[in-house]
């Protein structure tokens, strides 16, 4: 009986954790899901950095079962980051460009 209680806590973890992997990457590189003052590059893992220090910095606290899941999805987002690089550098150059347009009205870029 132990056995099979030990199976299904490893189990259960296993799925959490298969479940949560890369969430921070992933939020972010839905349309929409970025801040404006997170770079595309990296942005799950800056995405997780940041409620990681809101948390401890502000009122706003996270519970203990939360903040266990960004420690354990900080490295997968990184890793999701990694191989997402080609696609969130391009993203990024594209919108600097954008913003460098804007920025000057007389430009014929």
């Amino acid at each position: 009986m132990k056995e099979i209680r030990n199976r299904a806590r490893q189990l259960i973890l296993a799925t959490i954790v298969f479940t949560a992997s890369g969430c921070g990457t992933i939020f972010t590189l839905n349309d929409g899901g970025k801040p404006k003052e997170i770079p595309y590059i990296y942005s799950g893992v800056a995405t997780e950095k940041e409620l990681l220090s809101a948390s401890f910095n502000t009122e706003y606290r996270l519970p203990w079962w939360a903040l266990t899941f960004i420690v354990i999805d900080l490295p997968l987002s990184a890793a999701g980051d990694t191989l997402c690089l080609p696609f969130t550098a391009t993203r990024a150059i594209i919108e600097s460009k954008k913003q460098e347009s804007n920025k000057a009205p007389g430009s014929t870029r």
